[in-house]
């Protein structure tokens, strides 16, 4: 009976052991699975990316995988970007809590000199917080925002911050250490996906403005009249566009060189930047010629904009040799009618005015089509 007591206690025992060790097998199963699920949605967020060329899609493609990767209790997600390291410009946070929390939490949460935030942004590097009531690092927290457990990780282009990713919760210890570092993982495959934006957008701004002037190029501003004639014929809407040439702008060019030239040509786009409205089209048309669509202005409006470019022009001042040098513009404007039968018959129209503002003397607005003028 000894023996059999003795067998079955050794029994029992090698039971329990191979019971704990199939709970540590599953438990080491469900950790992988989570792991695998992990960088699973790490690497279809890559994909994601790869195919985004917008910010604001990036920052919601990344705070929505965030958050739905983590899903931790009473969790908080916050993505922040700065405008050059200043103040935030763009942001999207997903919340467990109530719209009422979620204002507060925007106001709270997206300040770049929240003390977590600052910190991020000084260190350059992860934060990872197990309680926050308790962390050497922070003895001014109060625990009033409810933030107990927190793991945020800069966006780092080289040496510059562009924003961080954050994750919160009002539980203490609810991020391990390879959240912190699956986070980084996360951080950088945004800093990467919107430097691809800028740079994307970078080269569509190349291909459609002039490199002197910053202006419009011709190509990418007819295609942009062309679509603003549909939308006026459509909705029976004033419009009005002008073509602007430099007045004995060669004779200059040669007299002064081509440096001080392109001062002239840079100077004629800024008044034009600057006296129209940031809803109207501006481009260099080619040389020195310029154009400018002004939407939802009918003739009256357009004349006042013309001369008020023209004596502005004029008024300019332009060192050129030591001496004060100043240059004029004549400047065409037509208005659109059912009659035009595509935008080079409407373009054409405001050729021809400026053609007849430079048989009438030079720095003067015609009117495309009719006697009517204004001597400047």
């Amino acid at each position: 009976e000894f023996q059999y007591q003795k067998a079955k206690e050794e029994l029992d025992l090698n039971f329990n052991d191979t019971q704990l060790a199939h709970e540590k097998v599953k438990i080491a199963h469900q950790t992988n699975l989570i792991k695998i699920q992990r960088y699973t949605a790490l690497n279809e967020l890559a994909r994601s990316l790869a195919m985004t060329f917008k910010t604001q899609d990036v920052v919601v493609l990344l705070i929505e995988t965030i958050s739905k990767t983590f899903m931790v209790p009473g969790g908080v997600y916050t993505l922040l970007m700065f405008d050059s390291s200043i103040g935030k410009a763009l942001h999207a946070v997903r919340y467990s809590v109530d719209t009422e929390m979620e204002v507060r939490l925007n106001r709270e949460r997206l300040n770049p000199e929240e003390i977590f935030n600052a910190w991020v942004v000084s260190q350059a590097k992860t934060l990872f917080i197990n309680d926050a009531t308790s962390d050497f690092r922070f003895q001014n927290f109060t625990s009033e925002n409810q933030v107990r457990s927190l793991v945020a990780a800069p966006l780092l282009a080289g040496p510059e911050v562009l924003g961080l990713i954050r994750m919160e919760s009002w539980f203490p210890s609810a991020f391990k250490q390879d959240d912190a570092r699956l986070l980084s993982n996360f951080s950088d495959l945004g800093t990467v996906a919107l430097e691809h934006v800028a740079l994307y957008r970078q080269t569509i701004e190349l291909a459609i403005t002039d490199g002197l002037t910053g202006l419009y190029v011709q190509r990418y501003y007819k295609e942009r009249v062309r679509d603003e004639v549909f939308r006026a014929l459509e909705h029976n809407l004033p419009l009005c566009l002008m073509m602007i040439d430099v007045d004995n702008f060669k004779s200059y060019n040669d007299r002064y060189g081509h440096l001080v030239g392109d001062r002239v040509l840079k100077g004629v786009a800024q008044v034009l930047k600057e006296t129209v409205r940031t809803v109207d089209l501006v481009a260099r048309y080619g040389g020195e010629e310029f154009s400018v669509l002004l939407l939802k202005t009918p003739w009256g409006g357009a004349q006042t904009v013309a001369e008020r470019i023209r004596q502005k022009v004029s008024e300019q001042e332009i060192i050129a040799s030591q001496q004060s040098t100043h240059v004029t513009v004549s400047i065409g404007v037509a208005e659109l009618n059912p009659t035009f039968k595509d935008i080079e018959a409407f373009i054409d129209s405001a050729d021809q005015a400026l053609y007849q503002a430079k048989a009438d003397g030079k720095n003067c607005v015609r009117r495309a089509k009719t006697v009517e003028s204004y001597n400047g």
